[in-house]
């Protein structure tokens, strides 16, 4: 009997960040996983995703697969996105899970006012039951209704 193991962490990390990179193409974002920064000694810091616009990070993104209840992290999981926040200097950071149905980005303010953090739980399968080749974009349209990017893209109809 044959039997195959994958490391879901790293799957659902590695996908989301095609996605999301497929999903920028054409955009004012960008995106890069795995950025390191040396923090202590030889230790370093590595966010999964940073979503650009401008040169400057605007999001970073954290891909968790595992499920939480009643939409609460783990103090580690938001210790880890306050030090990513302002290492970073950037103002938001989410942890990112798959869920069984969309549901809203939930923000939690930290104590500072200058950082923040929210959780997005997003469904991996589309209406069909595949796998969701669009869910890069869905990812980026919740951040612009949510108000964490602004697409500043001009098209041809606008300069009438």
């Amino acid at each position: 009997m044959l039997a195959l193991l994958f490391d879901m962490n790293s799957l659902w990390e590695e996908y989301i960040l095609v996605q999301l990179k497929k999903a920028c193409f054409q955009t004012p974002y960008s995106v890069t996983g795995q950025q390191s920064k040396g923090f202590w000694e030889s230790s370093t810091l590595r966010p999964d995703i940073l979503i650009k616009q401008n040169g400057s990070t605007q999001i970073i993104l954290d891909t968790k697969w595992k499920q939480i209840s009643g939409n609460r992290p783990s103090a580690e999981d938001l210790r880890q996105m306050y030090v990513y926040n302002d290492y970073w200097d950037t103002k938001f950071a989410v942890l990112l899970y798959p869920g069984a149905k969309d549901v809203e980005l939930f923000h939690r303010e930290f104590k500072f006012s200058n950082h923040a953090c929210g959780i997005l739980k997003i469904n991996v399968l589309d209406a069909n039951g595949n796998l969701d080749q669009g869910i890069g974009e869905r990812i980026l349209n919740t951040f612009e209704k949510e108000g964490l990017l602004v697409n500043e893209t001009v098209n041809d109809s606008n300069l009438g």
